[in-house]
């Protein structure tokens, strides 16, 4: 697999993931705008108090929470035989088997954050 082809999907499935997210909690009062509706990456207003521990509100005055993902990605390409590439995250693979003589793999961490605000009470 090519860096570009990892990246392309790599940014895909964190995207796919971000929306699904999204359409399980979003709340579903229709008086608010979809900014305010998202609790996974809602509309950010401004940063609340200027310091470096980056703490941000939302557009409805809530605090915004950064889950920080750091996952390992193992890829894989292998030549004769059945030929195919995959994608491992956490020992879950996707794509098609790979049997072959010779397979090659490599390991990459990919560090991101989702930002989420917590329904209130």
């Amino acid at each position: 697999m090519e860096l570009n082809e990892f990246v392309e999907m790599t940014l895909k499935q964190i995207i796919e993931g971000v929306q699904n997210a999204q359409q399980a909690t979003q709340l579903t009062d229709e008086k608010l705008t979809i900014d305010r509706r998202n609790l996974v990456n809602p509309g950010i207003r401004a940063n609340a108090d200027g310091s470096p521990k980056k703490n941000y509100i939302t557009t409805d005055s809530s605090l915004l929470h950064f889950i920080e993902f750091d996952v390992a990605v193992t890829s894989s390409t292998s030549e004769g035989g059945k030929a195919g590439a995959n994608l491992s995250v956490a020992g879950i693979g996707f794509g098609a088997d790979v049997k072959g003589s010779k397979n090659d793999t490599v390991v990459n961490r990919i560090k991101f954050q989702v930002p989420v605000k917590y329904p209130r009470s």
